[in-house]
């Protein structure tokens, strides 16, 4: 059951209930949570030369009365023992890069590129406080694309890439299991191929192959296992 969260313009608070259930354990919204504020600074660099494209960009942020969700307490009255709730549960400070390498022009039409992100994250709770707040430290994309044509189809496209994270972990005061939620490191190797049709190229075509080796996972943001091998098959409009 999922209701919208909304700001309440007189109170400055929220007010809408909130819940999400997820294999049986549930996250529930609090009301009159107090609006969170962050200050964001990012510093960018572009660096062109001949095919090559790098792309650097480094962040900070500092939020206030910041809203995350944590293990309820006896105290919360929530519907269920492993069910979580948004609180404000203080300061929170975040830093890190994002990486984008790209290179063109190299043989047969190839594309390698690389999408990469470090972060780091750290909580002040109100008598503790963690870096291990469930971020991984890296994740990103690698790959290869190719682009190229054949005398029926102009306009193919291909693209054999990685995509994964590192471990991460979540440690949160005043509940029995301090470090709550432990994630392994995961990568995935998967293939993407299709043909753009139209004048314009307004219409996609592809066909999708994800998870090939069937790795085992549970990505940083989720509570479920990422997909197994799998293909998907798009029909794509751009207008």
């Amino acid at each position: 059951q999922l209701a919208p969260l909304t700001q309440n313009a007189e109170t400055g608070g929220y007010d809408t209930f909130l819940e999400v259930t997820v294999q049986g354990s549930g996250v529930t919204g609090l009301a009159n949570l107090e609006p969170e504020t962050s200050i964001n600074y990012e510093l960018g660099w572009r660096m062109l030369y001949r095919g090559l494209t790098l792309d650097a960009t480094a962040f900070y942020t500092r939020s206030d009365n910041y809203i995350d969700h944590r293990a309820c307490l006896a105290a919360d009255n929530c519907p269920g023992t492993r069910d979580r709730i948004y609180v404000n549960i203080g300061q929170s400070r975040a830093y890190g890069l994002e990486l984008f390498l790209g290179l063109r022009g190299a043989p047969w039409g190839l594309e390698p590129y690389a999408n990469l992100t470090w972060m780091q994250r750290r909580n002040d709770y109100a008598d503790f406080s963690t870096r291990d707040t469930g971020i991984p430290d890296l994740s990103g994309r690698t790959g290869v694309r190719w682009q190229g044509a054949l005398p029926s189809l102009p306009a193919l496209w291909a693209d054999v890439y990685l995509r994964g994270e590192s471990s991460s972990e979540l440690e949160e005061p005043g509940t029995v299991r301090d470090v709550l939620a432990d994630k392994d490191g995961w990568v995935t190797l998967n293939v993407a191929a299709g043909l753009d049709m139209g004048q314009d190229s307004q219409y996609r075509l592809s066909l999708e192959l994800q998870n090939l080796t069937d790795k085992q996972y549970i990505a940083s943001t989720e509570n479920l296992y990422g997909a197994e091998r799998s293909a998907a098959l798009k029909l794509t409009l751009d207008w």
